[in-house]
Order: structure tokens, then C-alpha cells, then sequence
């Protein structure tokens, strides 16, 4: 049998071929001009894990990338704390800009860089199981051209935690001013 994804055309392919392929694409959104983007009933026992990857420009301002979880009731607005360090460049000089950390329950949490009006973002974030009941994490690393007109090419690392008892279906992708244009998918981890 070949190596999975390196398949034959026409050649039938099995279950068993199929669950040797690790990461499922699960859902695309590209989007133009938009502030929230849902992820909804995307969490089953399919999977033990996820990747959440972004390219996007945002549009009006500078703006935050923020994450929050759904459940059956909807929007999950409470108990998230998070942890992100990272780089940044001022002129020609590369600085370490220490840690951003969130240690007091919030209603989201940032997973993305600090992007300025008209430039991009890109980044991932792997979500452990966030199905599960209880403590969710997760961790990731985000990359922006242009912060503003004295950052450029910023880039954190670091992870999150959402600590709630409710069974998590989806997520909500939200940035803290203006809009985003650009590619947004989720791919799931086979079990």
C-alpha cells in the first residue's frame, strides 16, 4: 500500500487507508470584511485534537485576534486566561518582548498578533481535545508584518487555557476593533 496521502488515481481507497491519514481538513471560511466568525458543531469523537490556521489582512485598524468556545447554548464568554511571549522589530533592531499573560478570568482569550490596518496575519493554534469537559488548552504561535507604525514583524508564541465544565462544540474567532478579510480553517486530528 503507498504512503498515505500518495494514492493512485482511480485506485479505491479503504477505511483503513483513509484512517492512516492524520489531518482532516474539516471546515474553510474565507471571508471578506467580517468581525466574527463562527466554527459551530465542529467538535466530535472523530477527533483528539484540532488546528486552527488564519492568513488574513486585517482591514480598518489594528486589531487583536481573539478566540472564544461555543457550546449547545452558544457562545462560551467566560473563564479564559492565556500566556504569549514574543519578538518584535523597531527600525533595524529585533527586541524580545517578554510575556503577555492573562491570570484573572477573561471573556476571550488573544491567539493572534496585534496587526495593523492593511497588513497580514498568519499563525496556527493545536486545541487538545477541547471537547472535553473541564480544562481546555491549547497552544500556538501567530505572526504580523506591521503592528503599527514602530513594530514590525511580530511574533508570539504561547498558549491558552479555558477552564469550564460545559461540552465545548465549536469556536468563535472575533478581533478586538474593525474587520478581517482573508482564510480561516480548521483541520481535526484523526484518533
Amino acid at each position: 500500500m503507498p504512503t498515505p496521502p500518495d494514492f493512485t488515481t482511480g485506485q479505491v481507497l479503504t477505511a483503513a487507508m483513509m484512517d492512516k491519514i492524520g489531518l482532516w481538513l474539516i471546515e474553510t471560511k474565507d471571508v471578506t470584511a467580517t468581525a466574527t466568525i463562527d466554527f459551530t458543531s465542529v467538535f466530535d469523537a472523530d477527533y483528539r485534537g484540532y488546528r486552527l490556521m488564519w492568513d488574513y489582512t486585517q482591514n480598518t485598524t489594528g486589531a487583536d485576534l481573539y478566540l472564544q468556545f461555543r457550546n449547545a447554548s452558544g457562545v462560551i464568554a467566560s473563564n479564559y486566561f492565556w500566556q504569549w511571549g514574543g519578538t518584535f522589530v523597531t527600525g533595524t533592531t529585533a527586541y524580545w518582548a517578554g510575556w503577555s499573560q492573562q491570570i484573572v478570568a477573561q471573556s476571550n482569550t488573544v491567539i493572534g498578533a496585534l496587526c495593523a490596518a492593511a497588513n497580514r496575519t498568519s499563525g496556527w493554534l493545536d486545541l487538545p481535545n477541547p471537547q472535553n469537559g473541564g480544562a481546555a488548552y491549547g497552544h500556538g504561535q501567530s505572526y504580523s508584518l506591521n503592528a503599527n507604525a514602530t513594530y514590525t514583524h511580530v511574533t508570539i508564541n504561547g498558549g491558552i487555557l479555558h477552564n469550564a465544565s460545559t461540552t465545548r462544540t465549536g469556536l468563535r474567532l472575533t478581533c478586538n476593533a474593525g474587520t478581517m478579510t482573508g482564510k480561516f480553517s480548521l483541520y481535526g486530528y484523526r484518533n
